[in-house]
Protein backbone atom coordinates (compact mmCIF):
# COMPACT_ATOMS: atom_id res chain seq x y z
CA UNK A 1 0.00 0.00 0.00
CA UNK A 2 1.43 3.04 -1.07
CA UNK A 3 3.45 1.43 -4.34
CA UNK A 4 2.30 4.48 -6.46
CA UNK A 5 2.75 6.90 -4.12
CA UNK A 6 6.29 6.36 -3.98
CA UNK A 7 6.88 5.90 -7.29
CA UNK A 8 5.77 9.30 -8.08
CA UNK A 9 8.06 10.22 -5.39
CA UNK A 10 10.91 9.05 -6.86
CA UNK A 11 9.74 10.30 -10.24
CA UNK A 12 9.32 14.41 -8.34
CA UNK A 13 12.59 14.26 -6.85
CA UNK A 14 12.94 16.80 -3.76
CA UNK A 15 11.79 19.79 -5.53
CA UNK A 16 8.54 17.62 -6.09
CA UNK A 17 5.60 17.01 -3.99
CA UNK A 18 3.11 14.15 -3.33
CA UNK A 19 0.11 14.67 -1.92
CA UNK A 20 -1.76 10.60 -1.37
CA UNK A 21 -5.49 10.70 -0.32
CA UNK A 22 -6.64 6.98 1.41
CA UNK A 23 -9.81 7.13 3.41
CA UNK A 24 -9.49 3.85 4.49
CA UNK A 25 -8.72 4.27 8.37
CA UNK A 26 -5.98 0.74 8.29
CA UNK A 27 -5.01 1.53 4.57
CA UNK A 28 -3.85 4.83 5.46
CA UNK A 29 -2.06 3.90 8.56
CA UNK A 30 0.28 1.51 6.12
CA UNK A 31 0.53 4.11 3.60
CA UNK A 32 1.89 6.61 6.66
CA UNK A 33 4.23 3.78 7.53
CA UNK A 34 5.53 2.85 3.75
CA UNK A 35 6.62 6.43 3.04
CA UNK A 36 7.18 7.69 6.48
CA UNK A 37 10.89 8.43 5.02
CA UNK A 38 9.89 10.09 2.07
CA UNK A 39 10.17 13.60 2.89
CA UNK A 40 7.92 14.72 -0.38
CA UNK A 41 5.03 12.67 0.26
CA UNK A 42 2.02 14.07 2.41
CA UNK A 43 -0.42 11.47 3.48
CA UNK A 44 -4.28 12.50 3.65
CA UNK A 45 -6.59 10.37 5.82
CA UNK A 46 -9.72 11.37 3.19
CA UNK A 47 -11.42 11.17 0.29
CA UNK A 48 -11.61 13.18 -2.72
CA UNK A 49 -15.35 14.01 -3.28
CA UNK A 50 -17.56 16.22 -5.24
CA UNK A 51 -18.46 18.36 -2.02
CA UNK A 52 -17.19 18.98 1.34
CA UNK A 53 -18.90 16.01 3.79
CA UNK A 54 -18.38 12.80 5.76
CA UNK A 55 -19.46 9.72 4.26
CA UNK A 56 -19.93 6.19 4.71
CA UNK A 57 -17.26 3.64 3.09
CA UNK A 58 -17.14 -0.07 2.81
CA UNK A 59 -13.64 -1.79 4.55
CA UNK A 60 -13.48 -4.96 3.66
CA UNK A 61 -10.57 -5.94 5.70
CA UNK A 62 -6.77 -5.78 4.44
CA UNK A 63 -7.00 -8.48 2.31
CA UNK A 64 -9.54 -7.01 0.19
CA UNK A 65 -8.50 -3.11 0.57
CA UNK A 66 -8.27 -2.82 -3.38
CA UNK A 67 -12.38 -2.84 -3.52
CA UNK A 68 -13.15 -0.40 -0.17
CA UNK A 69 -15.71 1.91 -1.47
CA UNK A 70 -18.38 4.39 -0.97
CA UNK A 71 -20.33 1.54 -2.82
CA UNK A 72 -21.01 -2.23 -2.66
CA UNK A 73 -17.70 -3.84 -3.77
CA UNK A 74 -17.67 -5.68 -7.11
CA UNK A 75 -17.26 -9.38 -5.81
CA UNK A 76 -18.84 -12.46 -6.36
CA UNK A 77 -21.72 -13.72 -3.72
CA UNK A 78 -19.77 -16.21 -2.28
CA UNK A 79 -16.77 -14.22 -2.16
CA UNK A 80 -18.40 -11.36 -0.06
CA UNK A 81 -19.90 -13.48 1.81
CA UNK A 82 -16.88 -15.65 2.97
CA UNK A 83 -15.14 -11.90 4.28
CA UNK A 84 -15.51 -9.51 7.18
CA UNK A 85 -16.90 -5.73 5.92
CA UNK A 86 -17.14 -2.71 8.23
CA UNK A 87 -18.83 0.46 7.55
CA UNK A 88 -16.65 3.62 8.72
CA UNK A 89 -17.62 7.12 8.27
CA UNK A 90 -14.76 8.85 6.67
CA UNK A 91 -13.70 12.68 5.53
CA UNK A 92 -14.40 13.71 1.62
CA UNK A 93 -12.95 16.87 0.42
CA UNK A 94 -13.26 18.71 -2.90
CA UNK A 95 -9.65 18.81 -4.58
CA UNK A 96 -10.29 22.46 -6.24
CA UNK A 97 -10.55 23.45 -2.17
CA UNK A 98 -7.77 21.59 -0.86
CA UNK A 99 -5.82 22.94 -3.73
CA UNK A 100 -6.79 26.52 -2.99
CA UNK A 101 -6.07 26.33 0.77
CA UNK A 102 -2.83 24.54 0.28
CA UNK A 103 -1.65 26.81 -1.86
CA UNK A 104 -0.70 23.83 -4.45
CA UNK A 105 -1.48 23.15 -8.03
CA UNK A 106 -0.92 19.99 -9.01
CA UNK A 107 0.47 18.53 -12.91
CA UNK A 108 -0.90 15.10 -12.80
CA UNK A 109 -4.06 13.54 -10.46
CA UNK A 110 -4.36 10.16 -10.39
CA UNK A 111 -7.99 8.21 -10.11
CA UNK A 112 -8.71 4.90 -8.74
CA UNK A 113 -11.37 5.18 -6.51
CA UNK A 114 -13.54 1.93 -7.24
CA UNK A 115 -16.71 3.26 -8.92
CA UNK A 116 -16.37 6.65 -7.22
CA UNK A 117 -14.56 8.72 -10.02
CA UNK A 118 -17.16 11.15 -11.24
CA UNK A 119 -17.67 12.65 -7.75
CA UNK A 120 -14.09 12.77 -7.81
CA UNK A 121 -13.81 14.52 -11.18
CA UNK A 122 -17.25 16.60 -9.97
CA UNK A 123 -14.81 18.13 -6.75
CA UNK A 124 -12.01 19.29 -8.99
CA UNK A 125 -14.07 20.86 -12.33
CA UNK A 126 -11.70 23.95 -11.45
CA UNK A 127 -8.54 22.22 -12.05
CA UNK A 128 -10.06 20.58 -15.15
CA UNK A 129 -11.01 23.86 -16.61
CA UNK A 130 -7.95 25.80 -15.32
CA UNK A 131 -4.56 24.25 -14.94
CA UNK A 132 -5.75 21.17 -16.56
CA UNK A 133 -3.31 18.51 -14.81
CA UNK A 134 -2.90 15.26 -16.49
CA UNK A 135 -5.05 12.91 -15.20
CA UNK A 136 -4.79 8.80 -14.87
CA UNK A 137 -7.83 7.46 -14.66
CA UNK A 138 -8.92 3.94 -14.00
CA UNK A 139 -11.93 2.81 -15.94
CA UNK A 140 -13.64 -0.35 -16.54
CA UNK A 141 -17.46 -0.80 -17.73
CA UNK A 142 -18.53 -3.88 -15.59
CA UNK A 143 -22.24 -3.22 -15.61
CA UNK A 144 -22.00 -1.86 -11.54
CA UNK A 145 -25.26 -0.32 -10.76
CA UNK A 146 -23.27 2.86 -9.20
CA UNK A 147 -20.49 2.99 -11.95
CA UNK A 148 -20.72 5.84 -14.78
CA UNK A 149 -20.15 4.35 -18.42
CA UNK A 150 -16.66 4.84 -19.48
CA UNK A 151 -17.18 7.21 -21.98
CA UNK A 152 -18.79 9.73 -19.57
CA UNK A 153 -15.64 9.51 -17.24
CA UNK A 154 -13.51 10.32 -19.81
CA UNK A 155 -15.04 13.24 -21.15
CA UNK A 156 -15.73 14.65 -17.65
CA UNK A 157 -11.78 14.25 -16.91
CA UNK A 158 -10.84 16.15 -20.15
CA UNK A 159 -13.96 18.85 -21.06
CA UNK A 160 -12.65 20.03 -24.49
CA UNK A 161 -12.00 16.28 -25.57
CA UNK A 162 -12.95 14.51 -28.64
CA UNK A 163 -12.70 11.10 -27.45
CA UNK A 164 -11.21 9.01 -30.94
CA UNK A 165 -13.00 6.56 -31.42
CA UNK A 166 -10.00 4.99 -33.99
CA UNK A 167 -8.11 4.04 -31.31
CA UNK A 168 -7.28 0.31 -30.26
CA UNK A 169 -10.42 -1.85 -31.04
CA UNK A 170 -9.83 -4.38 -28.75
CA UNK A 171 -8.00 -4.52 -25.27
CA UNK A 172 -6.02 -7.81 -26.68
CA UNK A 173 -4.10 -5.35 -28.67
CA UNK A 174 -3.95 -2.10 -27.60
CA UNK A 175 -1.72 1.07 -29.53
CA UNK A 176 -0.96 4.90 -28.19
CA UNK A 177 -3.84 6.95 -29.60
CA UNK A 178 -4.22 10.78 -29.35
CA UNK A 179 -7.29 12.68 -28.19
CA UNK A 180 -7.84 15.99 -29.28
CA UNK A 181 -7.70 18.90 -26.46
CA UNK A 182 -6.53 22.42 -26.02
CA UNK A 183 -3.39 20.80 -24.66
CA UNK A 184 -3.30 17.92 -27.17
CA UNK A 185 -3.56 15.36 -23.71
CA UNK A 186 -1.80 12.01 -25.11
CA UNK A 187 -3.33 8.96 -23.70
CA UNK A 188 -2.09 5.54 -24.36
CA UNK A 189 -5.12 3.17 -23.99
CA UNK A 190 -7.34 0.55 -25.10
CA UNK A 191 -10.63 1.87 -26.18
CA UNK A 192 -13.59 0.61 -28.04
CA UNK A 193 -16.50 2.94 -27.43
CA UNK A 194 -19.11 1.18 -28.55
CA UNK A 195 -18.98 -1.25 -25.51
CA UNK A 196 -16.22 -1.51 -22.50
CA UNK A 197 -13.55 0.73 -22.36
CA UNK A 198 -10.78 -0.16 -19.87
CA UNK A 199 -7.76 2.22 -19.87
CA UNK A 200 -4.15 1.25 -18.93
CA UNK A 201 -1.14 3.77 -18.22
CA UNK A 202 2.44 2.64 -16.94
CA UNK A 203 2.59 5.10 -13.86
CA UNK A 204 6.74 4.70 -13.53
CA UNK A 205 6.91 6.00 -17.29
CA UNK A 206 4.07 8.90 -17.22
CA UNK A 207 6.65 12.21 -16.06
CA UNK A 208 8.56 10.80 -19.53
CA UNK A 209 5.37 10.18 -21.50
CA UNK A 210 3.65 13.86 -20.60
CA UNK A 211 7.29 15.85 -20.68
Amino acid sequence: MGYFSILASQAVGAAGQVIAFEPTPSTFAVLAANSRTRKNVTPMNAAGWSEPSTISLHDYGPGFSAFNSVFQARLPDEVRNRISERTCAVQAVRLDDYVRDHGCVPDVVKIDVESAEMHVLRGMEQLLSGSRPIISLEVEDMGAPDAPNSRDLVEKSSPSTTVNSNCARAAHSPTNCETSTSTSTRISSSLRLSGPVTSHLDFSQLFRTFS
